[in-house]
């Protein structure tokens, strides 16, 4: 594919374009608007000429945050109007806003939320908003369970109070890898890692999907003719992978390569299996569910209420003969109804951890009946330093911008690492 890369930011921070809920690149007309967190934790964004390769205008927004896990995510209404939710960790979320002509940030909520956590953002057709966030400590004097949260925010109105749709069944840190998106037909989806304690040292790590054809007002999933009475119970929701748990996906996190305690290598990182989900012109849910255990990853669609999988690790392979596939990727539909998904790898050798020092991007092109067609590297490989974050451009005109991350995971919350933050853009033609 003809594309060009252009070095945004030097002093990005280790998870610079994280995450995988959170949007990061929106069109400013015929111009991208793209966001990062920088090594200081404050919020920077840019807005790009593509027909220049250029910045023209770039900035901080907001004050610095209290660590890395603090991106923001973009959604734009139909009339170019973008909205930007500033994330927090276990805080509120602020929301502004900017016209399209030139950036010049509102403020139209300083505090939303609580215990907030990984925001994900979509506007539908008619201007509203819809927010989905990781919360911690709904219950008062309980930092567990996490609930899955939502509301939504009427076109120039306000926004309405949070309230849990899903309540996890782990009584610990866990993700819930929330990624909201709206169908043409304004039919909600969310997608959302589901764990399972099976026994007192044994995981089950799935994923689960949820939808709404009232605007949010309740919950359904596929194959159940009831709504899901909320804050539904995570353990009793149908997983995307299978009709049973699979062996496969089930784990005792004693072994030293998955420790208990915190770091890049802990247990808890298997639980960053999921794409976002993408929406075909048939109103079809896509996403791609990961085995993080395993290194491989399947393609799911959904088709008259049942997932049908494509496997996407020989694509991989197709490129990387000796890698396998890691933790969350991104998906975006083309134009012309292809797919692209952009995975993190990893050499089959590497011990497999968040931001392995050996991770990097392969973007894979997909037909419409799921079957990958095409794999390619997306920058040049580096053994001791990631490419990784990936962060891909939702609704593009003809195909999707990418952002990402170079540079290394600190494994902690605060630091002060500095990374390079790349954009990725089809050739203008192409755009």
């Amino acid at each position: 594919m003809n594309r060009t890369r252009l070095l945004l930011a030097r002093d990005g921070g280790d998870r610079a374009t994280a995450y995988v809920m959170s949007n990061k690149i929106v069109r400013l007309r015929d111009r991208y608007l793209c966001t990062w967190l920088d090594s200081g934790r404050r919020n920077q964004w840019a807005v790009v000429d593509p027909a220049a390769a250029a910045v023209v205008q770039r900035g901080p927004i907001g004050d610095p945050r209290v660590d890395n896990h603090c991106g923001a995510a973009l959604a734009t209404e139909a009339g170019g109007i973008v909205h930007l939710m500033i994330g927090d960790h276990h805080g509120q979320f602020i929301h502004g806003q900017t016209a399209p002509d030139a950036v010049q940030w509102q403020l139209v909520e300083p505090a939303l939320g609580h215990g907030a956590t990984y925001p994900s953002l979509v506007c539908d057709a008619d201007g509203t908003l819809h927010l989905a966030y990781r919360c911690r400590g709904l219950i008062p004097g309980q930092p567990y369970p996490y609930h899955l949260m939502y509301c939504r925010r009427p076109k120039g109105g306000a926004w309405t109070t949070p309230r849990p749709l899903v309540r996890v069944s782990v009584l610990e840190h866990t993700w819930l890898t929330n990624a909201l998106e709206v169908a043409p037909d304004g039919r909600l989806h969310i997608v959302l890692s589901n764990t399972r304690k099976l026994s007192d040292s044994v995981y089950y790590y799935g994923a689960s999907h949820i939808y709404s054809d009232d605007r949010g007002d309740t919950w359904r999933q596929f194959g159940k003719p009831q709504t899901l009475e909320t804050p539904a119970t995570a353990s009793d929701l149908a997983l995307i992978e299978a009709g049973a748990l699979q062996p496969e996906r089930t784990h005792t996190p004693t072994h030293p390569s998955q420790p208990t305690t915190g770091g890049p290598m802990s247990y808890y990182y298997n639980e960053i299996l999921l794409s976002n989900p993408v929406i075909d012109p048939a109103g079809r849910p896509w996403v791609i569910v990961h085995n993080v255990l395993k290194r491989d990853a399947q393609l799911y669609r959904a088709e008259d209420g049942r997932w049908i999988p494509t496997p996407l690790l020989a694509a991989v392979k197709a490129v990387l003969p000796d890698f396998g596939i890691a933790h969350c990727g991104q998906l975006a539909r083309h134009a012309d109804g292809t797919l692209e998904a952009v995975l993190m790898v990893t050499h089959k050798d590497s011990p497999g951890a968040w931001g392995a020092l050996d991770t990097e991007l392969v973007r894979l092109l997909i037909d419409a009946d799921g079957q990958p067609r095409n794999s390619e590297l997306v920058a040049e490989m580096n053994p001791n330093v990631p490419n990784w974050l990936p962060s891909v451009e939702r609704s593009p005109r003809k195909q999707p911008a990418l952002l990402y991350t170079h540079g290394l995971n600190s494994g902690k919350n605060k630091n002060d690492l500095t990374t390079e933050v790349w954009l990725d853009m089809p050739s203008v033609v192409a755009q």
